[in-house]
């Protein structure tokens, strides 16, 4: 079957426009090229040298005023004998981010990657304050760390891959240095390819100050019979210029870092064999297994029904997995019946449970 080349969703629809042609030159000391505009640590005119120190200098220079990022990766295989393989690119990984460092504000919505990969998670942190739109746990604890996080997944793809050093080009923040890529260093190259070679194009547009403005590229590559394509993107802009607001549909975390269900409030959760489904209160609905958080000395009330015909009951259970007092339902077996029971959140409480098949979703009370 004739393999076809797939794009990422943004991958390739930027590609020649707001960047324009300065010159191709070449480098008359190790710090400038004839342009005048100097390479940053970590680059020369023979590529990128030292990714670390490229990584480094980009942290510090893209932190040091507000800006905006969008990462990318999708995954398109090709099945022997399979038609039309190649036509529906998997999202593994992506999200954009907004962030104002100063301020201790960031937001970011992360989507795909996981067994659910259209899933969508949004988190807001201003100072203090966390949010999200995901039942949790919310694991960073201030603006800085989320920045760290999503700044992180640029190491693993700004490798000492073959650069190509093609001269500058200009956008509307100056004149940036851009490398033609065209291969990824075999010991780094991710369990996709696991034969550790790769086929690949991309370029690299990075500014005086370090700033790694696009990184983009696909790798090629076998996997048995399977052919593979992985596509990389990532890009930041409007330096200095980014504000951050409150998304909506965000809800403030409780101390551990999970969503807070009210005082008073119904759980309801549908049983199938390997998860429970959560179906309300809204924060909870359509998520498998989800976490949350009580408030210890309030009363709340859960229950469920049986979605698959399996036989289940739902158990509130301590860390060692002992039923707290007699807060267990009897079992259900079949699509008919819901158990129902009130109680009061202690300290104590760590999970809710299935008693026949194990599935347990976590509780946090503080």
């Amino acid at each position: 079957m004739a393999r076809s080349r797939t794009s990422t969703r943004r991958q390739w629809l930027r590609r020649g426009t707001s960047l324009g042609l300065v010159g191709l030159a070449g480098c008359l000391n190790p710090f400038a090229d004839s342009t005048g505009i100097e390479f940053p640590p970590g680059l020369t005119s023979d590529g990128v040298d030292d990714p670390d120190a490229l990584l480094e200098a980009h942290g510090e220079a893209v932190t040091a005023t507000s800006f905006t990022g969008e990462y990318d990766r999708q995954l398109s295989v090709d099945v022997p004998e399979v038609d039309d393989s190649r036509e529906s690119p998997v999202t593994m990984d992506a999200f954009d981010i907004r962030a104002e460092p100063s301020a201790e504000r960031v937001v970011r919505s992360r989507r795909g990657g996981g067994p659910t990969p259209s899933l969508e998670r949004v988190i807001y942190i201003d100072g203090d304050y966390r949010a999200t739109d995901h039942p949790g746990p919310l694991t960073q604890g201030s603006a800085e760390s989320l920045i760290e996080d999503s700044l992180e997944p640029i190491g693993d793809w700004l490798l000492e891959a073959v650069a190509e050093y093609r001269g500058t080009r200009s956008n509307e923040t100056g004149p940036l240095h851009e490398y033609r890529l065209s291969g990824i260093d075999s010991e780094r190259i991710p369990r996709e390819f696991p034969d550790g070679e790769t086929d690949g194009d991309g370029l690299v547009l990075v500014d005086e100050k370090g700033r790694i403005h696009r990184y983009r590229t696909t790798q090629s590559g076998q996997n048995d019979e399977i052919a593979m394509e992985l596509g990389i993107e990532f890009e930041f802009g409007r330096f200095g210029e980014t504000t951050v607001e409150e998304p909506a549909g965000v809800e403030a975390v409780g101390p551990d870092g999970y969503q807070v269900i009210e005082p008073g409030t119904r759980i309801e959760l549908e049983a199938q064999t390997t998860d429970w489904v959560g179906i309300a209160p809204s924060k909870i609905e359509g998520f498998e297994n989800p976490p949350f958080a009580l408030e210890a000395g309030e009363s709340y009330e859960i229950g469920w029904a049986a979605g698959d015909g399996g036989t289940h009951n739902l158990e509130i259970v301590d860390a060692d997995g002992t039923v707290v007092g007699d807060l267990a339902t009897k079992r259900i077996h079949g699509r008919d019946g819901e158990r129902w029971f009130e109680f009061t959140a202690t300290e104590e409480m760590a999970a809710y449970s299935c008693g026949p098949d194990g599935t347990t979703g976590t509780i946090a009370v503080y």
